[in-house]
């Protein structure tokens, strides 16, 4: 693909979250609201440092994934993924990452992606995970009944259990406030049998591997 095609896809694709280089295009230039993130790149050592085991032999859940950028580099290593995005647009970036990374790499990369609100998912049908990526997206789960209402906190506290149910893995990103810090976490995940095994600051985010103690 030429570059100005390129550059015009990813354009068209519309507002990106994930800072991601593809051929010298950075999907958030200086300008639009997310320029001076971190780029998906760095985020992904982080995320790859907290991982153990062969990645053929994993399969993973990456809910809230965004244009898809984890899930990609985890099926490369050989990994089995599932991505759930509901923001339509960012689905989109992710089956378009997706397409291209296959071409460039001449590969098939095992990742299935669902366009719907976690909300609206039974994981439990999903069958077991070696690992679940919840980056900067567990406190805005239930945000539709109103920012920090009771029906909100009851729906994501709801979510959470029952993802704990199918994994023995979170790689979980917080961020600084009462409802999302690692200290806010820590609580919520220590009566479902999770214990806090690495932490890596993140200025104003936290990346934390809970594990499911035996």
């Amino acid at each position: 693909m030429q570059n100005q095609e390129l550059l015009k896809k990813i354009r068209d694709l519309g507002g990106w979250y994930q800072k991601i280089n593809i051929e010298g295009i950075i999907t958030t230039p200086k300008g639009t609201p997310h320029f001076s993130l971190e780029p998906a790149k760095k985020t992904w050592i982080k995320i790859d440092s907290c991982i153990s085991g062969k990645y053929k032999t994993l399969k993973i859940l990456d809910i809230g994934c965004n244009a898809g950028y984890y899930s990609v580099m985890a099926a490369k290593r050989g990994a089995s993924v599932i991505g759930i995005e509901k923001y339509t647009p960012f689905f989109k970036q992710a089956l378009f990452l997706k397409d291209y990374y296959e071409t460039l790499w001449k590969t098939k990369l095992d990742i299935n992606y669902i366009n719907k609100d976690i909300l609206d998912v039974d994981f439990t049908k999903l069958g077991k995970f070696d690992y679940i990526f919840a980056f900067a997206i567990l406190y805005h789960i239930g945000k539709q009944f109103g920012k920090r209402s009771p029906k909100m906190m009851k729906e994501q506290n709801k979510a959470i259990a029952q993802l704990s149910t199918i994994t023995d893995n979170f790689i979980v990103r917080g961020r600084k406030g009462k409802y999302r810090s690692a200290e806010y976490y820590n609580e919520i995940f220590k009566p479902l049998g999770f214990r806090s095994m690495k932490v890596i600051p993140e200025g104003k985010r936290t990346l934390i591997l809970y594990e499911k103690m035996k």
